[in-house]
């Protein structure tokens, strides 16, 4: 499942490539992958069922997604983000299948929008200096 999960992220990427989009990969937390979240007793009653369906699918899988992931991020934009949360204390989940609330979405969204806006930045300044040294504008590499 995991080589399954690489190769499709592998085709998006190829995918936008051909029609100029740039392609992220962002990986989510998850509450059961132990180690990236304190999860306090507040926390926990909202968030955490021992016996929900995913968690034994998050703790053996997600080390693995993770790890590929790695090899990912020399091929595509791939971003972990299940550590995000690390040393965070403060309730972010919402439910125990891995929804985030408010706050949690809103530090995730930051995230991700500056993931996105450093790497977009540099690509378009690259792509105005370029048109401004050879006249020629290229398209740009993302819509």
């Amino acid at each position: 499942l995991v080589d399954h999960w690489a190769r499709c992220s592998l085709m998006l990427n190829e995918l936008c490539l051909t029609r100029g989009i740039l392609y992220f990969h962002f990986l989510q937390p998850n509450q059961y992958l132990v180690g990236s979240k304190p999860i306090g007793t507040a926390e926990a009653k909202i968030a955490i069922d021992l016996n929900h369906r995913y968690r034994p699918g998050v703790i053996a899988g997600y080390p693995m997604l993770r790890e590929r992931g790695q090899q990912l991020a020399g091929e595509i934009e791939f971003h972990d983000m299940t550590m995000i949360f690390e040393t965070n204390e403060d309730i972010l989940y919402n439910d125990t299948a891995c929804h985030l609330n408010q706050k949690g979405y809103a530090i995730f969204a930051e995230e991700i929008g500056r993931i996105i806006a450093n790497a977009v930045v540099p690509r378009r300044h690259d792509e105005s200096s370029r048109s401004q040294k050879t006249g020629k504008q290229s398209p740009p590499p993302y819509r």
